[in-house]
């Protein structure tokens, strides 16, 4: 297993790939590995280049859908992942935030905040 979590990360942090291959490939394709989420997998991508890449858990998927952003079901994880952080990666130009970091510490405050 330790090998195939090896690959796993190296093409997971190859940013020639497409991201929405990459995730694709993790999740249900030749790079999966059971136990290996899209919470864990974007959590590597946001180490990888935090200026590029979000993490994606249950809690940003609250604050985005809080803030009415929801993407189609029929697009696999890989290209919602793609949109959703081409939509973000926007959203911090615009309002000067430095990283991904940040902005993945404030829908984490927000999805805490409105906990139902």
């Amino acid at each position: 297993e330790i090998n195939r979590f090896k690959k796993l990360l190296r093409v997971l942090t190859d940013d020639s790939i497409d991201i929405s291959v990459r995730i694709d490939r993790a999740l249900k394709g030749d790079l999966y590995i059971k136990g290996v989420g899209e919470a864990l997998l974007t959590k590597v991508l946001a180490v990888h280049n935090p200026k590029k890449y979000f993490v994606q858990n249950d809690k940003s998927n609250k604050a985005l859908q809080l803030y009415g952003i929801e993407l189609p079901k029929r697009i696999s994880a890989g290209e919602k992942y793609k949109a959703t952080n081409k939509f973000l990666l926007e959203l911090c130009e615009e309002t000067g935030i430095e990283d991904f970091a940040i902005l993945d510490q404030y829908l984490y405050y927000e999805a805490e905040s409105n906990k139902k």
